[in-house]
């Protein structure tokens, strides 16, 4: 054979090897992780008690976000420890602090918290919010865990609330998490009004509850007739269980149906 060919054909072998090792190692980088406890800390959205700030005596057996994410991955077990209103970052780490060791095999961590932050305009950019966040999530470390989601805040701007800009507050708090990329996820919330035809009603919120303002979620009856699966609301805070649904398969979904 021409000794060129030869190299060549060699050179050609050792790219293709290369590459071949280099394809199977990049799947090593994929953690196959499954959890068997998906355990809900922070506000209303995961609080799975039955005074729930959300439409109750719906069809719908799964309420809140954490037990959403739960189920998407067939977790067995779905431990809430969040708060039935609003909690701030203080009432997180109580939260945190009453936990036990936590399994980085076994044990999925949902945090929804911030709105409280966010909402009270004393915090409008996310960064003393993103202080208390490092915080509770090295004493998750600390405590074993090695997989948390943190949903943000959701976006509310298309209702004109007055609450500021949330895409702002969230990007602040997820460039402030990137020391933390190795156990954290910060889920991509999109804006839920292209997905439920009653988040919107000649430009403002169209909450289920017909009394919004008081914020303890309502019946199933107490509007008659509509689809409550089309709200993505319950008041003027709180999500309906379609709304908490899709806020959970949001998340599962920014692990990409595993742990990356």
């Amino acid at each position: 054979m021409n000794p060129m060919i030869s190299r060549t054909l060699k050179a050609l072998c050792t790219v293709a090897v290369a590459a071949l090792l280099s394809a199977c190692g990049s799947s090593s980088t994929v953690d196959p992780f499954v959890p068997t406890r998906v355990i809900g800390l922070g506000d209303a959205y995961n609080d799975t008690g039955n005074t729930q700030y959300t439409v109750r005596g719906t069809d719908q057996t799964i309420t809140t976000v954490v037990a959403q994410v739960a189920a998407l991955y067939g977790a067995p077990t779905v431990e809430s420890h969040a708060s039935s209103t609003y909690a701030s970052t203080a009432d997180l780490m109580t939260q945190i602090n009453g936990l036990g060791p936590l399994s980085e095999t076994a044990d999925l961590v949902v945090i929804t918290t911030g709105t409280q932050e966010f909402i009270g305009g004393a915090d409008s950019t996310g960064v003393n919010y993103l202080a208390s966040l490092k915080s509770a999530l090295d004493t998750l470390k600390g405590k074993g865990a090695k997989h948390i989601v943190i949903m943000e805040v959701v976006d509310m701007s298309l209702t004109g609330g007055g609450f500021g800009d949330p895409i702002a507050f969230n990007t602040t708090v997820k460039a402030g998490l990137i020391g933390y990329t190795d156990v954290a996820r910060y889920g991509n919330m999109n804006r839920p009004s292209a997905y439920f035809p009653g988040w919107v009603n000649s430009g403002v919120t169209t909450p289920y509850c017909p009394s919004p303002s008081v914020l303890t979620g309502c019946a199933a009856t107490d509007r008659a007739g509509a689809d409550v699966s089309t709200y993505f609301l319950a008041d003027n805070l709180h999500a309906t269980p379609a709304g908490n649904q899709w806020l959970g398969t949001q998340l599962y979904n920014g692990t990409g149906g595993g742990w990356r």
